[in-house]
């Protein structure tokens, strides 16, 4: 999701200018996202640069440039005369302490050496360039369409001042707060997936697998068995935080249909589930964001039907929901039908009591 966001706030269709060349768009995004910065520091940051004789592009993130926070470092740029014109603007606007540290570093060494070479040196190996290598240099073989240093040097350069410093970066969120939108892409990686989307996948089908192999007698079609394993992909959404409803979920099983129809229900659960947590996001984009990953989607499927057996956790929560007394409102809503003995015998009299 990290991706996604900066892919809306960066994409060039969304700007009235080019922030990041679109040739180099998804390596910048992976460099923010790597680093973790915060998106409304960065916005903040940017506005702050741009306002600098461009006021009017202050809105370009449709927020009034006040209501953003900005970095300490940041200030010193603000000036087009204190700003390296070489350097891009989303680099200055997410990295103004690296860049001011890159710059002191430049000017105690430019005092300090008896030579230029030295300082060449550094700067060489800060970015990553290693032109020292080269007999004959081609300036133009690291620089972009704009004549600046392409993105992969800027991230060596963040590279080494980590190494270097140690140090946390001005604009990076704090881990835990309410920017933070990078702890739950971790806790992904942590368990082996690859996103929101690719989770939601591997859970429903897991729940899919199990009422399959345990309770198939008990549902009269696929409409029924996809809602029922939705539902339970999503019930700290319905029982508990109560975000969502039983109803919502069984329609979109009987909404999904096509020749894929399994992964058409997956997209728009996961649609669903995403927003009542992100409900700033326009639930179109969040539906696009799934149809980027469906291949991975499609994999985390295929790896999850073919291994699942039974998991504790995901066999006593369908247990619950397919048996337990309290329950059973959820059953009628899906459209379960009992296999139980009793029920069996119920039937049984009922019918005798109708021959009567």
């Amino acid at each position: 999701m990290p991706h996604n966001i900066w892919h809306k706030l960066l994409a060039p269709d969304n700007q009235t200018f080019e922030i990041v060349l679109s040739e180099e768009l998804d390596d910048v995004i992976s460099i923010l996202v790597d680093a973790q910065i915060d998106p409304k520091t960065f916005g903040g940051n940017l506005c702050e640069l741009l306002s600098e004789g461009l006021p009017s592009f202050s809105s370009i993130f449709d927020l009034e440039q006040r209501s953003l926070p900005t970095s300490p470092s940041v200030k010193k740029y603000t000036s087009v005369i204190n700003r390296p014109v070489a350097v891009p603007l989303w680099f200055i606007a997410a990295f103004p302490d690296v860049l001011h540290w890159l710059n002191e570093r430049q000017a105690k060494i430019h005092r300090c050496a008896s030579s230029e070479d030295t300082s060449v040196k550094e700067f060489d190996e800060l970015l990553g360039l290693n032109m020292n290598q080269a007999d004959d240099v081609d300036i133009s073989q690291y620089q972009n369409r704009k004549g600046q240093l392409r993105s992969q040097y800027y991230r060596n350069l963040v590279h080494n001042y980590l190494k270097r410093t140690g140090a946390r970066l001005e604009v990076a969120v704090v881990p835990g707060s309410e920017t933070d939108m990078y702890t739950a892409m971790d806790m992904l990686h942590a368990v082996g997936e690859e996103s929101t989307f690719t989770l939601i996948a591997t859970m429903t089908t897991k729940y899919y697998s199990e009422l399959r192999n345990n309770y198939s007698a008990s549902f009269p079609d696929e409409t029924s068995l996809l809602a029922m394993a939705g539902i339970l992909d999503a019930n700290m959404s319905i029982f508990v935080t109560q975000q969502i409803t039983i109803e919502q979920v069984i329609d979109l099983a009987r909404r999904s249909g096509g020749d894929n129809r399994y992964f058409d229900f997956l997209i728009s659960l996961s649609t669903l589930l995403i927003w009542v947590d992100a409900q700033e996001m326009d639930p179109s984009d969040i539906t696009a964001a799934g149809l980027e990953q469906a291949d991975k989607i499609q994999e985390s499927i295929r790896y999850a039907l073919n291994t699942y057996k039974s998991e504790p956790m995901i066999s006593q929560t369908a247990r619950m929901v397919m048996r337990a007394p309290q329950f059973a409102y959820v059953r009628q809503a899906v459209g379960v039908t009992s296999n139980s003995l009793f029920s069996k015998i119920k039937k049984l009299f009922g019918q005798q009591r109708m021959v009567q």
